[in-house]
């Protein structure tokens, strides 16, 4: 039996909708790779923009890519049909919209050529709600900015490498931003293209998150989602040229610093302790200790279900709804359909004094160690029918690391 499909605009998308036709364009498009094989495809993910400038994720299942991957580019209109709507939960949000679609074996792709809908459709975040944290992290962000820094090329333990640019805003704020792994290479090119150059370097980055590294507010790059547009001849950048030279000639001279240390000093302005003293300690505050991971706690969850509002945990009530356990947070009384997994890893380790403890690594810094979020490595597991596995983080087993140790009057003083 054939269905009517009727033309809706994607604000008007709801829930279980299967009857609803929409006309977009495909303004980015990126294949979710596997976490255990880089070669494996997970899902093609796309962000699609229509004509009242509403953007929504899409997500192809590996089982039937093939029907959809020949069939869809990015930039390309398009009038789709028979798609399911469902919450925006999962691996890699890339919006921070309640839906996503998901196609279907039955969904119905027509490329038309007569739509007027722009071709990016970024959605810019301000530089001073990432450095405040007013920022959410856990959907991907697009910012621009003027090139204005950037740092060694350094390598991790595992084999890949890493930089830290630094982009600026009109008001001179300056951002940074961890670019990781393959796109190391395009960014230093650009760089090294950057000293002969008088012109001003403009940088959009688009699918970033917001993150938090050694007490430092800045992005990191995503592990396939991230696209760089360096000095496009697009609106976007126009405009942002055009706001920041408002009032005066352009400047013939693109200053880029480049930084030969990004790293802050880890001892500066704490406490240095061994693990000995720290067990000792009766005075809430941060400590810094340096220890060596051992091992990792296999009796305990490795992640937790926190609130999409905030970091806090949540816990299902009756109606089936995730409410946040911090008082203050929309979520406590309104609630959400999803919550956000979130690492808490508990590692042993053995400090410089011999002394043995136990440390609990939370989602920013595993993050930004390993560049795979708790989310999109609870998805991996998910995938490959291994959902109530423990990951493997043996990369970092007898590795020696700079703990910041913060001791919390309730939780560590009051309960010992």
């Amino acid at each position: 039996m054939a269905i009517n499909c009727t033309p809706v605009a994607l604000r008007h998308l709801q829930a279980d909708m299967i009857t609803a036709e929409i006309s977009v364009r495909v303004v980015h498009l990126w294949e979710r790779k596997s976490f255990y094989n880089k070669e494996e495809t997970l899902a093609l993910e796309m962000l699609l923009l229509d004509a009242e400038d509403n953007l929504i994720q899409v997500t192809i299942r590996k089982r039937i890519i093939f029907k959809f991957k020949d069939r869809i580019s990015e930039g390309h209109l398009y009038k789709l049909s028979r798609f399911t709507v469902e919450a925006n939960k999962g691996a890699e949000m890339a919006t921070s919209e309640e839906l996503r679609i998901y196609f279907a074996y039955p969904t119905v792709v027509r490329e038309v050529h007569n739509l007027s809908i722009p071709r990016y459709g970024f959605r810019f975040v301000d530089f001073g709600d990432i450095l405040s944290e007013r920022v959410s992290d856990e959907h991907f962000i697009d910012v621009i900015g003027k090139f204005s820094g950037v740092g060694e090329v350094k390598p991790t333990k595992n084999g890949n490498s890493w930089m830290t640019i630094y982009i600026e805003n009109i008001r001179k704020e300056k951002l940074a931003c961890s670019i990781w792994n393959d796109y190391v290479g395009l960014v230093q090119a650009f760089a090294d293209a950057c000293k002969s150059s008088t012109e001003p370097a403009i940088i959009v980055i688009r699918c970033v998150q917001r993150c938090k590294w050694e007490g430092e507010p800045r992005v990191i790059t995503t592990r396939h989602a991230t696209r760089f547009y360096f000095n496009h001849a697009i609106p976007e950048v126009e405009a942002f040229l055009g706001e920041l030279y408002a009032g005066q000639e352009p400047s013939n001279s693109n200053v880029i610093s480049y930084i030969s240390s990004e790293s802050e000093d880890m001892l500066s302005g704490d406490n240095l302790s061994t693990i000995t003293e720290i067990k000792k300690c009766q005075k809430a505050g941060r400590y810094v200790t340096l220890a060596t991971i051992y091992d990792v706690d296999l009796s305990v969850k490795w992640y937790y279900d926190s609130c999409k509002h905030c970091t806090s945990k949540v816990v299902k009530n009756d109606s089936g709804r995730w409410v946040c356990k911090k008082e203050k947070c929309i979520g406590s009384t309104e609630g959400s359909e999803i919550s956000i997994p979130r690492y808490q890893v508990k590692f042993r380790v053995i400090g410089a004094d011999n002394e043995v403890s136990e440390f609990v690594i939370f989602e920013t810094q595993i993050t930004s160690f390993i560049n795979v979020s708790a989310a999109d490595m609870l998805a991996a597991l998910e995938e490959n029918g291994r959902k109530d596995d423990m990951p493997d983080f043996d990369i970092f087993i007898d590795k020696q690391f700079i703990f910041k140790v913060e001791i919390h009057p309730k939780y560590n003083l009051e309960q010992k």
